[in-house]
């Protein structure tokens, strides 16, 4: 946990979001994975869960690698592709880290009334990539037609404060909902 709070705060390149999720969608894969392992050789007889690996791994990979590859191949060089990127990536240590927590929670709480809220907290992280792809094609497409400059090279500095703030969001509602019963 030091190297990556370290990497946050260096000075180098900071972390994008289509890096975080694409990483964090291969160990909800592997976690879900040996899940599933454990489920069938202690002979369940019901389904194992499946919102770990559709939304862990797939839902994810999918907005992740959709944040990167749109920009991408759209055209316009170099220039107009960080800015589709740019716009893509807006508070992405926040949606990554606010998805997590909140996805690990749902799967773990008992309490029905905190299902519920970080069902929605999930899903508005999800639902957060359609105005972002909007902006992102604005952002590029004003770019091509000379109409705004290409944003200079590095990322947002702000990410040690938007890991903050999703765990400061995560941990509010789970207290406002009453404090639940997680079970390991």
């Amino acid at each position: 946990m030091q190297g990556w709070v370290a990497a946050l705060i260096g000075s180098r390149l900071r972390p994008t979001y289509p890096a975080l999720s694409a990483l964090a969608a291969v160990i909800w894969l592997v976690v879900s994975i040996l899940i599933h392992a454990v489920w069938l050789l202690r002979g369940a007889e019901s389904q194992p869960p499946i919102l770990m690996p559709l939304l862990g791994f797939v839902g994810q990979l999918l907005i992740g690698t959709m944040s990167y590859l749109l920009p991408t191949t759209m055209r316009g060089g170099p220039g107009a592709v960080r800015a589709g990127v740019r716009r893509l990536d807006a508070g992405g240590v926040f949606r990554f880290t606010l998805y997590n927590l909140a996805l690990v929670t749902w799967l773990l709480a008992q309490n029905s009334a905190l299902r519920m809220a970080m069902s929605l907290l999930v899903l508005g992280v999800l639902l957060a990539f359609l105005p972002l792809l909007g902006s992102g094609v604005k952002s590029q497409l004003a770019v091509l037609k000379d109409k705004a400059e290409p944003p200079a090279r590095g990322y947002d500095a702000h990410a040690v404060v938007q890991l903050g703030v999703a765990v400061t969001t995560v941990a509010v509602v789970t207290v406002v909902t009453g404090i639940p019963t997680i079970a390991f």
